[in-house]
């Protein structure tokens, strides 16, 4: 047999291997960020105006903050049921976002995943809305 012949079929899925300690990673990649010279010279000397990506008034500071991303994270680990209230929760997400974690969470589930994401799509709608109008 040849390479070609024992790989996997193109189009086939491989199994889907959920990541459970997302905590864990999350605190792995702080600290190799922050040990980082450029970072370590920053943060350790450095004022705090000049650690942050964007101006604390930013439209988008929220998504350059830790927090932003392990919310996200954390997320994956709720329950199917709990996912439309996550994603009531925290409207500043984009809706691909939304998508993606409840697809994540609710991929066995097409029609429960479907209703969310309508449900979903309305409220970010409503959201976008109230937040062009202030």
């Amino acid at each position: 047999k040849n390479s070609s012949t024992s790989s996997p079929n193109v189009g086939e899925k491989s199994p889907q291997r959920p990541f459970k300690d997302w905590k864990k990673t999350s605190v792995a990649s702080k600290m190799w960020f922050s040990s980082t010279p450029e970072v370590a010279a920053k943060t350790e000397g450095g004022d705090e105006e000049s650690n942050n990506l964007l101006p604390s008034d930013h439209a988008l500071y929220s998504t350059t903050q830790w927090s932003y991303l392990d919310d996200y994270i954390e997320a994956h680990n709720e329950l199917p049921a709990d996912v439309g209230a996550w994603c009531n929760a925290h409207p500043n997400y984009p809706l691909r976002i939304h998508k993606a974690l409840i697809d994540y969470l609710q991929g066995s589930n097409p029609k429960a995943s479907r209703q969310l994401n309508a449900d979903v799509e309305a409220m970010v709608a409503r959201h976008t809305q109230e937040t062009a109008r202030r």
